[in-house]
């Protein structure tokens, strides 16, 4: 089977989405979320079933905005092309199955016979690559492996299941090699312990061998060995006896062939008229929707004539679109700019206090000295007045540093002699400073107007404090500045907007054409740009319809020439071969079909019983009676062992009368007993296994010998994938690999990607080990995440090979695979 195409109606976030899948490895690419997991659910539901809510882990995928579900998928089988159609139903969902090649319609039943005996589980462990459950694949064994392929191609595989679990079981009830509980088992280690308790006692009774002769006489005379090969012999009447039906299914399906033989038609003859057909039918069709072709409107034409005579002018005005939308943008920066610092001026202003009339100016930069040096002066008149009121301060310390300087001559002390003479120093100074700042504001007081006030007055500072008038300042200057870049601005978008005005004048001839003026010349300017590319597509697409309709009248004619043609060549063909109409030719497939069918039915049952032991067709009636007369012969020798064990139980109660001291006698007696009961058990457990190995062949052969295949092919594909690191694969109680240093190792001990590795080869191996008869996609789900660059080259090699016989569909979300592969093999999702 090889998926041609799927169409999704509806599955989750994929709405009326369609897919061609053009390569034999097929990539489909996508980050997380793009939907890779929805379409491979989308592809598993549509070909086995939707699943119910209990089933689906991950939810139905029912779309949230859509009321479709479902879709359709076409693919070739056997060079015979289908589409499947499964949209909401009960029972999986409604199925709607065409035969393309053939243009006829199947049933269920007929997906079903190409499907044969994959089902959901089946695919997604045969033929699907996803995330590993390691702890599942640590305790695979090799009857894990043999239980799922030989699941495949056996008719009534679950009664064979059970008869087989049923003889393990009570096999496994008798004897395992390792276990306490089973019978056989427990039986052993009581007769271990009989030995030593039978030697221990020996030397005191050494009468007991004569006295058991005729005991082990009695033993050695039982049928145990006829009466197992009896067993083996019913068995392989029985297994005869089964091949029956198969026998008389091949007879039928013989008498039914050469029935139909007679009314065949060649297939190629066949397919040759049905392509006829759909031709036919296919130029009908083309020809019905040439005819209803309709013209361009009025209004369009009318639209075509203005452009073409004012197709200079536009072509002129166009490419200043952009220049204008540019001055726009310019313009309505400068706007917000302006706004901004209106705005900021404002509340500069309001921050110091004063409104935008009664705003002082600030000071010049080549006078800011001069004000700064009177400010301070100022400030510093008015401390000393404050500090004449009190000179005490003065004669203190002139006391203090006295005392000090007399202290240092009496101590020695140089340095409070040097700090007492400084302090002194100081105090004077002071002294001199505050008289001279008196005479200077004693003299200032004289004058009518003080620099200050006059300082007030010329910069608007009337009722501010003066010590504040340096601290506003930088406030100052900023909304001078912001003042003249205002104005400045407001001149460049005068300018801006008288040019964008004159461009937008120039439109003045399409009015007619053009949507309502609005007041703002940005929409104005928009409305222009996507008139202006409305215009281009419909002139263009007016030029197309023209030329189309040319191409067309002409068209219209060969496609007629042609139907003519067909329907002579059709009707030729119908007289050769007594066909009348359509009815009859699809009649005619069924037919063919039919036969098909039943020489590969023949085909498969032909096979199967050449692997298996048969008899002549005329001995078909004896084999009921040849079953049960060696059934009879079984029961004799039966009931013959069983009046043996009779004597034999005789025997050991005339033992038992002949002990003197029961100790020694009792304990080889209790021997013996237990040695006849471990016999008659392994007797019992060995016929188990002999029907369980049976078993085993049987299904083997039926199966076409497909579990060496697949281990085959494991080991192949492992080596191949870890660049021939490891060169084998162990299949027992549990799974281990082989290095090729020879060292071996279970599956738990391998790292993440290597398990990965081991895991994918198996899925492979199972893929083509069942591609002869059911050679289904392989797909893979983000693969090779865990590979290094050396084995994701060996598994894409492998890919390629193996897609050679198998489709395979590679999802991934790793964009450093896609240089593995070739651009028209992958699909890139949103």
């Amino acid at each position: 089977m090889i998926i041609k195409e799927i169409t999704i109606y509806g599955y989750g976030k994929w709405i009326d989405q369609h897919f061609s899948f053009t390569a034999p490895v097929q990539v489909v690419y996508g980050p997380n979320e793009a939907g890779k997991s929805t379409m491979i659910d989308f592809i598993i539901s549509v070909l086995f079933g939707f699943q119910t809510k209990r089933q689906a882990i991950h939810g139905q995928y029912i779309p949230k905005n859509s009321s479709a579900y479902g879709g359709e998928i076409v693919f070739i089988d056997q060079e015979t092309t289908y589409r499947l159609t499964r949209t909401t139903g009960t029972h999986g969902g409604k199925v709607d199955f065409y035969d393309m090649t053939h243009e006829t319609e199947l049933s269920n039943s007929d997906l079903q016979k190409i499907l044969g005996p994959i089902d959901r589980s089946v695919y997604t462990s045969f033929f699907y690559f996803g995330e590993l459950d390691q702890q599942a694949f640590y305790k695979m064994s090799i009857d894990d492996l043999r239980l799922r392929i030989q699941q495949i191609g056996i008719s009534n595989a679950n009664d064979w299941f059970e008869l087989q679990a049923d003889l393990q079981k009570k096999a496994d009830s008798l004897y395992t090699p390792r276990g306490r509980k089973p019978l056989i088992n427990q039986q052993l280690k009581e007769y271990n312990q009989l030995v030593n308790q039978v030697e221990t006692a020996k030397d005191k009774y050494p009468q007991y061998d004569q006295q058991t002769a005729q005991l082990k006489q009695l033993q050695r005379a039982t049928t145990d060995q006829e009466i197992t090969e009896l067993q083996a012999k019913v068995q392989e009447y029985q297994h005869l006896a089964q091949t029956t039906p198969l026998i008389t299914k091949k007879q039928q399906l013989t008498k039914s062939i050469n029935q139909l033989r007679s009314q065949i038609v060649p297939i190629e003859k066949i397919t040759e008229m049905q392509q006829l057909v759909m031709e036919s039918k296919n130029l009908t069709k083309q020809l019905a929707s040439m005819t209803n072709e309709q013209p361009i409107s009025a209004t369009e034409e009318e639209l075509i004539k203005f452009l073409e005579q004012h197709q200079e002018t536009i072509q002129e005005l166009q490419p200043q679109l952009e220049v204008n939308l540019d001055l726009n943008s310019q313009a309505n920066f400068l706007e917000r700019e302006i706004t901004a610092k209106q705005q900021n001026i404002a509340q500069q202003a309001n921050d110091l206090g004063f409104s935008m009339a009664e705003l002082p100016i600030p000071f010049e930069a080549d006078r800011l000295g001069e004000i700064s040096q009177l400010i301070n002066e100022t400030n510093h008149n008015s401390s000393r007045r404050q500090q004449s009121t009190s000179n005490s301060a003065p004669v203190i310390s002139l006391v203090v540093g006295a005392v000090a300087f007399i202290v240092g001559l009496v101590t020695h002390l140089n340095w409070l002699i040097i700090l007492a003479v400084l302090g002194l120093g100081g105090v004077g100074f002071n002294w001199w400073h505050s008289n001279n700042n008196r005479k200077a504001g004693s003299t200032a007081n004289n004058d009518q107007l003080t620099p200050i006030e006059q300082i007030s007055q010329e910069y608007h500072l009337t009722g501010v404090p003066v010590k504040q008038w340096l601290t506003i300042q930088s406030n100052l200057q900023s909304i001078k500045r912001q003042q003249a870049e205002i104005q400045q601005q407001t001149s460049q978008l005068a300018q801006l907007t008288q040019q964008v005005t004159e461009y937008l004048s120039h439109w003045q001839f399409a009015a007619h054409w053009l949507p309502t003026a609005t007041n703002s010349q940005r929409e104005r300017l928009t409305a222009i740009q996507s008139t202006v590319i409305d215009w281009q597509a419909k002139q263009t697409s007016a030029e197309q319809k023209a030329n189309q309709l040319a191409a067309q009248q002409l068209q219209v004619k060969q496609k007629q020439i042609q139907l003519d043609q067909i329907k002579v060549k059709l009707q030729k063909d119908y007289q050769q071969f007594g066909i009348s109409d359509e009815q009859q030719l699809a009649k005619k497939g069924e037919i063919n079909q039919e036969y098909r069918d039943n020489q590969t039915q023949l085909k498969v049952i032909t096979s199967q019983l050449a692997d298996l032991p048969t008899t002549d067709d005329a001995e078909l009636g004896n084999i009921t009676d040849q079953l049960n007369d060696l059934k009879g012969k079984l029961t004799a020798k039966q009931q013959l062992n069983n009046e043996q064990s009779k004597q034999i139980a005789e025997a050991q109660a005339t033992i038992q009368h002949l002990v003197h001291d029961g100790s020694y006698y009792e304990l080889r007696q209790q021997q013996a007993n237990l040695q006849t009961e471990i016999t008659n058990n392994v007797t019992q457990w060995l016929g188990y296994q002999s029907a369980l190995n049976w078993l085993e062949s049987a299904m083997n052969i039926i199966t076409k010998g497909r579990v060496p295949k697949v281990l085959d092919l494991t080991t192949k594909y492992f080596a191949i994938l870890t660049n021939q690191n490891y060169n084998k694969v162990i299949f027992q109680d549990t799974i281990r690999v082989v290095r090729q240093d020879d060292t071996i190792f279970d599956i738990n001990e391998l790292s993440k990607g290597t398990l990965e590795q081991l895991y994918f080869a198996l899925v492979l191996a199972l893929a083509v080990g069942f591609h002869e008869d059911f050679a289904l996609p392989i797909i893979i789900d983000d693969g090779f995440v865990n590979f290094d660059g050396h084995r994701k080259q060996a598994a894409k090699e492998l890919l390629l090979e193996i897609g050679k016989q198998n489709q395979v569909l590679f999802y991934t979300a790793d964009i450093n695979q896609l240089i593995n592969f070739d651009s028209e093999q992958i699909i890139k999702l949103g």
